[in-house]
């Protein structure tokens, strides 16, 4: 399941080394996009990953800003590779931001 499709389904999201291309956005029907801009998200890259680029992270931050998203973050690690999972895991600011959105029915 793609979190873009289907974003609906959820009040917040935290993409790692994420890599939607700003063209799929493009195509998304408008309840789709309507579901992405009620959406809290916060992405996070390693600055340093060999395997997705950051620029992917961050065209992908753009293009949900350039849709509407108002609640949309970007946060690039200066010093991790693709593991940026392990940094944003152990923060426990992660989980309290995730936690405090909720969607409503």
């Amino acid at each position: 399941m793609n979190w873009a499709t289907h974003a609906e389904r959820f009040a917040a999201i935290a993409p790692i080394c994420g890599n939607v291309k700003p063209k799929f956005l493009e195509k998304l029907t408008s309840e789709q996009i309507e579901a992405i801009k009620s959406l809290h998200i916060w992405a996070y890259h390693g600055a340093k990953d060999p395997t997705v680029p950051v620029a992917a992270s961050e065209q992908m931050v753009e293009a949900l800003k350039k849709m509407g998203c108002q609640d949309v973050h970007f946060t690039k690690y200066p010093n991790a590779d693709h593991d940026s999972w392990t940094v944003t895991y152990n923060n426990a600011n992660f989980y309290y931001g995730l936690m405090k959105h909720q969607r409503k029915p």
